[in-house]
């Protein structure tokens, strides 16, 4: 399967985006959020990333902008395209159906 890194502020959404990377079969690469962006190259150097499911303010590394990548707002847990290198569509479908399932099983 694909190797998709989150790199996002713990909570909620960084959660969903785990649970998308496993219904999809994908390899989850936990970036800590704490990493400094100019570290984050030469950690992930020598990782398949196949991707990567980001919260905005890591969505500009010039890392993530070399593989397909959408953003993880974490406002209204929504996905929206953030690379210009490829096309994030594909955990969309997941992401929405696991965001409706989760939402209507909460209360």
């Amino acid at each position: 399967g694909r190797s998709i890194a989150i790199m996002a502020q713990p909570g909620y959404s960084w959660l969903l985006a785990c649970v998308v990377c496993i219904f999809t079969g994908s390899r989850v690469v936990a970036v800590p959020e704490s990493l400094p962006l100019d570290s984050l190259e030469a950690t992930l150097t020598g990782l398949r990333i196949d991707g990567g499911i980001l919260s905005p303010e890591f969505a500009a590394a010039s890392f993530f902008l070399q593989v397909p990548n959408v953003e993880l707002r974490d406002e209204d847990l929504l996905l929206s395209q953030s690379s210009a290198a490829g096309n994030g569509d594909q955990w969309r479908p997941a992401l929405r159906l696991i965001g409706f399932t989760s939402g209507s099983t909460s209360s």
